[in-house]
């Protein structure tokens, strides 16, 4: 296989230019790595988590079967080996707004949809950031984990800067140059994906908290479509559906990681250092036991998550 001219590295994933297919669209082969990110600090490629990009590619691959298996367009091209997929290639426009005029596009602003109570909304809670009256709930007490959500919570944030911003809807649109109907017919789309997903996953054996979406614009009709990848332990929040039940929450991807990292005080410094307007500190050296049990909870993921039937 031949990886194409190199494009940039993502937090996971190298990206290459395919070139074109027959009828002339151009592709674009994601790569995945074993590297790692957490709280917009930037990838950690010298500590691998062992069998994280097979892992991710094999999650990525049963998502787009089940987009595909309800209707929700994708530009999955095919799989080209254990750790590598082909997309259709789209424009990334960072440095303005986009117009009514503009496709062949990533639209840029992260999709962010919440069923449960976890991770950055939960933190945001814990610290007084946010209210959980504000949310739905009945008292301002903070409540478990994987808790279900008064109503699903669908908001934006940005994509293309440093560190996620949250947006209003009407700024997401501006941004993202796309009407009120756009935005509804996008959300339509995550919601029928989130629901397939989550069938599959309790048939696995998990529940989903929450989880993130890339949207596209494509062709001349500015063709709706759900991009990069999706329904992997580091897009979304994967639990073990018999512990939820039984009132603990077991992560079986990033948030794993990250509650490590903000249990040893790491998670904490960074927000210091933006306070101070200082660089992000360096991750720390995790340990060999805690890297292994990443590894394995990302693994076994993976293997119930595509060994379920769609």
């Amino acid at each position: 296989m031949q990886r194409g001219v190199f494009v940039r590295n993502g937090s996971s994933k190298v990206l290459y230019d395919a070139g074109c297919d027959a009828d002339g669209k151009r592709l674009l082969n994601f790569e995945f790595t074993s590297g790692w990110s957490a709280f917009d600090v930037g990838t950690a490629p010298e500590q691998p988590i062992p069998g994280k990009d097979e892992a991710i590619c094999a999650c990525a691959l049963k998502s787009f079967e089940i987009a595909q298996a309800v209707g929700v367009a994708t530009h999955f091209v095919q799989r080209l080996n254990a750790t590598t997929i082909q997309v259709r290639q789209v424009d990334v426009i960072a440095d303005r707004a986009l117009t009514f005029a503009d496709t062949d596009c990533v639209v840029p602003a992260e999709w962010i949809d919440r069923p449960r109570l976890a991770g950055s909304l939960r933190r945001a809670f814990l610290d007084g950031k946010k209210l959980p009256t504000a949310y739905g709930f009945v008292s301002d007490e903070v409540p478990p984990e994987g808790t279900v959500l008064p109503y699903p919570i669908g908001h934006f944030t940005t994509k293309f800067e440093k560190t996620d911003r949250d947006l209003t809807r009407a700024a997401a649109r501006e941004m993202c140059g796309m009407s009120e109907d756009d935005e509804t017919q996008f959300w339509a789309m995550i919601h029928t994906l989130n629901g397939a997903m989550a069938i599959v996953w309790q048939r696995a054996g998990f529940a989903r908290l929450d989880g993130k979406k890339e949207c596209l614009l494509v062709g001349p009709k500015r063709t709706k479509m759900i991009g990069d990848v999706f329904g992997t332990p580091d897009e979304d929040r994967p639990v073990l559906l018999s512990s939820l039940k039984a009132g603990h929450v077991e992560h079986y991807g990033k948030e794993f990681l990250r509650e490590y990292l903000i249990k040893i005080g790491f998670y904490q410094q960074v927000l210091d250092a933006r306070a101070a307007q200082q660089p992000d500190p360096p991750y720390p050296i995790i340990p060999a036991s805690v890297m292994a049990e990443v590894s394995r909870r990302y693994r076994m993921f993976a293997d119930s998550y595509c060994g379920a039937a769609i």
